[in-house]
């Protein structure tokens, strides 16, 4: 276990082996000290790590604002480190992880493309082995039979068949949010964002790069979300979702 590591090198962990959002609505923890307790009693939380595989979980972690989020993901030979900070006007950790993916159309994935920069077109197509030029060529003249529709789909098959993964993809997405996570404790925030809020890293293209990505204008983060986060308004959330688990329970 992850935490009996930490806790032989010397570091405090405080484990729970349950599902998020459990842990948030069977307060207090006792074993905590005093001034997490009382962070955690308002439901404020100011770092988070997320390295969950599907969107359901990510949704609920977001949905409680944390402060700063730094999360680890990893597509098939691709990498990415995103951080998600409340404080700056970029993404949340649910604007470019939406629910029912398998609903998504062509029409959607192409117009979803057709939104990105040429330069995170072309870092997507590497990460997932898609023919950039046949996308392109699609873009331009979208009919049904053309060649690039089979290349534009993988851009939107993450939950059709099987999870697959990589031993060293998975180690290597581990080590690169352990990166991100000391330099936000060795520099301010806000230096480290002018990178961009995301790393990304593909062995297929193993050459490393950032790039920033600004909150969606339909996405809660951007309205009610936005809200909860700067009014403390937190606590009714966790109400409401004390309420729906009890439901689900009965």
């Amino acid at each position: 276990m992850l935490y009996e590591y930490l806790i032989a090198h010397g570091f405090q962990a405080y484990p729970f082996i349950e599902k998020w959002p459990d842990y948030a609505l069977q307060l207090p923890h006792h074993k905590l000290p005093d001034d997490l307790k009382i962070l955690e009693s308002e439901y404020k939380y100011r770092l988070i790590l997320s390295c969950v595989d599907k969107n359901e979980p990510r949704h609920a972690i977001q949905r409680f604002w944390p402060e700063y989020i730094i999360g680890g993901s990893t597509k098939d030979m691709g990498i990415a480190i995103a951080t998600y900070d409340m404080l700056s006007a970029y993404e949340c950790l649910m604007c470019n992880n939406p629910l029912n993916l398998d609903s998504k159309t062509i029409e959607n994935i192409a117009e979803e493309f057709k939104n990105m920069s040429p330069d995170l077109r072309r870092l997507r197509a590497d990460e997932i082995g898609a023919d950039l030029q046949a996308v392109e060529d699609y873009l331009a003249h979208p009919k049904c039979g053309h060649l690039g529709e089979q290349e534009i789909l993988k851009f939107g098959v993450e939950s059709q068949g099987a999870d697959w993964s990589v031993g060293f993809v998975s180690v290597a997405s581990g080590t690169l949010l352990a990166a991100q996570l000391v330099k936000y404790t060795l520099r301010e925030r806000v230096a480290l964002l002018e990178e961009g809020n995301t790393l990304r890293f593909s062995f297929l293209n193993p050459k490393p790069c950032t790039s920033k990505h600004l909150r969606k204008d339909d996405c809660e983060c951007s309205t009610k979300g936005h809200i909860n986060y700067h009014y403390g308004t937190t606590k009714a959330l966790a109400d409401i979702f004390k309420r729906q688990r009890n439901q689900e329970r009965r």
